[in-house]
């Protein structure tokens, strides 16, 4: 068989890499208690109608 893309002397395949990235060595660290009380406080609030905008103003004042 005999073509433009094809002849008989060359073998035709396919090479290409796959590369993965993960995070999965990377230990999963806790959260002070700091953090996790705000972590609550945002939750409370927006959970409460408050925007994350409006959130942001009320803990910079």
């Amino acid at each position: 068989m005999k073509s433009a893309f094809y002849e008989e002397k060359f073998s035709q395949y396919l090479c290409f890499t796959v590369t993965i990235g993960s995070n999965d060595l990377i230990a999963e660290q806790e959260y002070t208690e700091q953090q996790h009380q705000n972590y609550e406080l945002v939750k409370i609030l927006h959970d409460g109608g408050m925007g994350f905008r409006k959130i942001a103003q009320y803990f910079n004042e």
